[in-house]
C-alpha cells in the first residue's frame, strides 16, 4: 500500500505504550499497514480537522506519544492527503496565479497550526487562530525550508502528546485571563506560546502545554508563565509531571466572586 500523510503505527506494535502518531512524506507500507487502513485515515483526519479536541482524541485513542510534521505535508504533499482522507480539495486550496493559495480552513486544521505555528497563535485572513492545548513542541531540524510570517520554519518538527497542566481560578464571567511563556528551541529559536481563556460560570481555566521546570527535553521555557487576569500579573511555575499528568493547578489573586 502507498500512503501520503500522517500515519498512526501506535496500533501496529506489539507494545502500544510506545506508540506514535507520525508524519512520512512517502510510506510503502507492509503488510500490518495494510491491515489498518482504516486507522491510517483517521490519523490523517486527525492533521485537518479544525477541532484540536478532536485530534487529541484521535491521538489517545491510539495511544500515540508523537506527532511528527514535515514541511511537504503543507506543501507538496498536501493535496494527495487531501485525497486519501477524501477531503475537498477546494475547502483548503484555491487557485492563485500558476498555483494554490490556503484557505481559512486549511490555517485552521491541526497540521498547519502545529508545523506553521508552533503550536502558539497566530493571526490570519484578520481572524486570530488559537494556540494549541495538547502538543507541545519537543524538536525541530536544523533546515529552515520556508516562512510564516516572521516564523523561520523547519523541516521538521516532532510534538509530544500531553493532558496539560490545568490552571483554574475563580473569576466573574467574561474575564479573561491570558498566560504566556517564551520558549527556546532545541535550535536556539525563540518564540512566545500564549493562551486565553474567559471565564465561564464563575471559574477561569487554561490548559498549558509547555512546562517551566523539570523539563526533559532540549526545549526549554525561558521563565515562568506570566498570568494576567483580573488586573493581576502573577508569575506561574508548572512542572514537566504537571503538563504530562495534566495536574490541576488552583489559583489565589484574591476575588471570590
Amino acid at each position: 500500500m502507498l500512503a501520503w500523510g500522517p500515519l498512526i503505527i501506535a496500533a501496529t506494535f506489539d507494545q502500544p505504550r510506545f506508540g506514535y502518531y507520525l508524519s512520512v512524506v512517502c510510506a510503502i507500507g507492509a503488510g500490518y499497514l495494510g491491515s489498518r487502513a482504516a486507522g491510517l485515515v483517521d490519523g490523517v483526519a486527525g492533521f485537518l480537522v479544525g477541532d484540536e479536541e478532536e485530534s487529541y482524541r484521535i491521538a489517545r485513542d491510539t495511544r500515540a506519544r508523537y506527532v511528527v510534521t514535515g514541511q511537504a505535508m503543507t506543501s507538496s504533499i498536501f493535496q494527495p492527503i487531501l485525497v486519501w482522507a477524501n477531503e475537498p480539495t477546494g475547502d483548503y486550496l484555491y487557485r492563485s496565479g500558476g498555483g494554490y493559495g490556503y484557505t481559512r480552513k486549511f490555517y485552521r486544521t491541526t497540521l498547519a497550526r502545529l508545523h506553521l505555528g508552533d503550536g502558539a497563535d497566530y493571526g490570519v485572513y484578520g481572524e486570530r487562530v488559537p494556540s494549541i492545548k495538547h502538543f507541545r513542541l519537543v524538536y525541530e531540524s536544523s533546515t529552515t525550508v520556508a516562512g510564516f510570517g516572521d516564523r523561520p520554519i523547519k523541516r521538521v518538527k516532532v510534538f509530544e502528546v500531553v493532558p496539560g497542566a490545568e490552571v483554574t481560578g475563580r473569576a466573574p464571567d467574561g474575564t479573561a485571563a491570558v498566560a504566556r511563556v517564551r520558549v527556546r528551541t532545541n535550535r536556539g529559536r525563540t518564540f512566545t506560546y500564549e493562551q486565553v481563556a474567559e471565564a465561564k460560570d464563575g471559574t477561569v481555566s487554561l490548559t498549558l502545554p509547555y512546562p517551566t521546570e523539570g523539563e526533559t527535553y532540549p526545549m526549554k521555557a525561558t521563565g515562568p508563565y506570566e498570568l494576567v487576569v483580573m488586573n493581576a500579573s502573577i508569575p506561574l511555575s508548572v512542572s514537566g509531571e504537571d503538563v504530562r499528568t495534566g495536574e490541576r493547578i488552583n489559583l489565589a489573586y484574591g476575588h471570590a466572586p
